[in-house]
Parts: structure tokens; sequence; C-alpha cells
């Protein structure tokens, strides 16, 4: 599994929490992600989160191809930003109370179940620790999570596509999931 390391401090436990679940990754800067894959053909591709907003100047530059290879997607915090931001360059906000850092409850949508909740609960207890956030999920797409009573988008996914992204950070221990969503 390829993660392309959007400069997240939880880069490194998303690679050790793949592990565990007996998957081997390796962490690529985004500069060098094309020829990666063309080297080493990825079974799937995680974009971790990053410690930046979206709209900032010095943002990742991630080539968007990647987003048409068929290759499933993952798209974490600031991965999931991005995505959006690539679908509709309106999509993204502020969050107005400033960075969200803490535990969210995370809802899961059931019309149908998103496979990457798959054997979950409805709701988990999450990590949250971001700046911008999705406001409008892009065409395509469909929310699969909320918070905060449906007002806040916690995931989303394109099937068409194969990708997937989540707002908060399901590779952390805060996160009540067991690495199901990592394993899904």
């Amino acid at each position: 599994i390829l993660i392309v390391d959007l400069g997240s401090q939880y880069t490194q436990i998303i690679r050790r929490s793949l592990r565990y679940l007996g998957f081997h990754s390796v962490i690529v800067p985004p500069a060098e992600v094309l020829k990666w894959i063309e080297e080493n053909p990825p079974k799937a591709i995680i974009f971790s989160g990053g410690t930046i907003n979206i709209s900032d100047s010095d943002v990742p530059q991630i080539p968007e191809e990647i987003l048409h290879l068929g290759i499933p997607v993952l798209g974490i915090c600031l991965g999931m930003q991005w995505i959006a931001y690539t679908h509709d360059k309106n999509s993204i906000q502020a969050v107005p109370e400033g960075k969200s850092y803490g535990p969210v409850e995370v809802n899961f949508e059931d019309n149908p179940r998103s496979v990457l909740f798959q054997n979950l609960d409805n709701k988990i207890n999450a990590w949250s620790s971001h700046g911008d956030s999705v406001k409008n999920i892009p065409a395509g797409f469909r929310t699969i999570a909320t918070s905060k009573g449906g007002v806040v988008t916690e995931a989303m996914e394109c099937v068409e596509k194969n990708i997937y992204a989540v707002q908060f950070h399901p590779e952390v221990e805060e996160t009540q999931d067991e690495n199901i969503i990592l394993n899904n």
C-alpha cells in the first residue's frame, strides 16, 4: 500500500497500523508518487493528513492523475480535503471556530452502509485534528459519515472511482474502530 505523505504527524502510525493488519506499505512524498507507481504498482493508495490547510500556498503538490488510475484511494484529513478540492474548488471551508482538535462522535450513513465502515456500529468516537473541512460534497461523491448532528461531513465516497475519504484519523488509538476502517 502506497502512503502519500502530506506532512501528517500520524503518517508513521498509518504505516504501523497497516503492518499490524498484515499489509506491507511504503511512505512516499508527493513529488515522487508517479515514478514510484510506475515501478511498483500499489494495491491501494492512502493520502495522509497534514499540518497545513488546503488553501495554504505551501500545500503539497499532488499529481491529480493518481485519482484516475483505478487504484483504490483513501484520503485521511488533508487527504480528504485535497480529494474534494480537486473535484470542486469551492468544496472546502475553514473551520469557523478555528482548528478542530480532539474527540468527535462520527455517525455512519446506512443508505447503504459504505464498505469502508462494514463491521462497525452505527457510530464511533474518533480523533479529529484539522483546520479546514469539506462543506460541499463534490458531484459524484456521497456523504457516508457525519458529526455534530449531521452538520459536519466526516467521510465521503465515490464508489465508481474507488475513492474514499475520512476527515478524522482512523489510524490513531483515540479512534475506537480497532483498525477496521484501515482493514476495510
